[in-house]
């Protein structure tokens, strides 16, 4: 065993045995929403079964991964092919959830197309940086080709892009949610909560892929494999902020004042335009667009 071969599986090997709890937990979630929201679309459904199967076939492949390096292999340093098509999970994982957010952060801002533009370039940048990088290590099949100058910018800007792809979706929610605040106590309350929300679900994902980043890069740790216990577990927390954002629905419920009328979601082209309305003791009528964690919430006075 060579003594850079230590650095490199056990990292893998802790991701593994941090993942799985939090694979367990999706799992745990996605049953609640299908227990929880019978009458969502179809495409909402469809969408949560295709990233519970993804995260599934992404636990399978870690764990057989870890499997060859330990006890197939004797720790031979070179890539098994189910840990690079685990990577190719993850990024497809990523990009789906950061799609559906990007669907809520246009019908917040009423349609803004810089904002969507933007956000669908850094989606892109990561997904084929994810596949670039992962390509150039399926070509050099060993493991310190992880260093190779390609591998080391295409990573590099696939953990990038993710970060600014997630620290732009947060702001824009909390900004678009802050200018349709309203002039109404209640309504002042519901939009406080969702600003919150929105920014303590930011930074789960945020942290997650910069601390990847940054264990990945020339800024610290370059020589070992850190980083790779950030990248196992980054499709996992996509995957369990997005199920929360569903599953808080029922909560938030409870905390607004009024009747509720019917259940909304945001209009991506994955998925169907709605609205939740609630029968407010007001003389006003006015509207909270679709936020990162809620679906759209239309206030009505009587």
């Amino acid at each position: 065993m060579s003594e850079t071969e230590p650095v490199v599986v056990a990292p893998l090997l802790f991701g593994l045995v941090v993942s799985c709890p939090f694979f367990g937990i999706s799992i745990a979630q996605s049953i609640y929403y299908y227990k929880t929201y019978p009458t969502d679309s179809r495409s909402l459904k469809s969408f949560i079964g295709v990233l519970t199967l993804l995260e599934s076939v992404h636990t399978i492949l870690i764990t057989q991964s870890t499997k060859y390096w330990y006890l197939d292999s004797g720790l031979k340093p070179t890539f098994p092919p189910t840990l690079l098509a685990s990577g190719y999970v993850t990024y497809v994982v990523i990009s789906l959830v950061q799609m559906a957010y990007m669907g809520r952060v246009y019908a917040l801002s009423a349609g803004n197309k810089w904002i969507s533009t933007i956000l669908c370039l850094m989606t892109s940048i990561q997904i084929i940086c994810g596949f670039g990088m992962n390509s150039t290590l399926a070509t050099h099949v060993v493991i310190i080709s992880i260093h190779h100058t390609s591998a080391e910018i295409f990573g590099g800007l696939q953990l990038a892009a993710s970060v600014v792809c997630d620290v732009l979706i947060t702001s824009s929610l909390v900004f678009y949610l802050r200018d349709n605040r309203g002039e109404f106590k209640r309504t002042q309350n519901v939009v406080d909560r969702l600003v919150i929300y929105s920014i303590n679900i930011g930074m789960v994902t945020s942290i997650i892929s910069l601390s990847a980043l940054i264990t990945r890069q020339w800024f610290a740790m370059p020589d070992n494999f850190i980083f790779s216990t950030f990248h196992i577990l980054i499709g996992k927390v996509y995957f369990n902020s997005w199920l929360v954002t569903l599953n808080a629905r029922k909560t938030m419920r409870k905390h607004l004042d009024g009747r509720l009328l019917s259940l909304p979601f945001p209009p991506p082209s994955l998925l169907p335009s709605h609205s939740i309305s609630v029968d407010l003791s007001s003389q006003a009528e006015w509207r909270v667009f679709a936020c990162r964690n809620l679906p759209v919430i239309q206030l009505h006075g009587p």
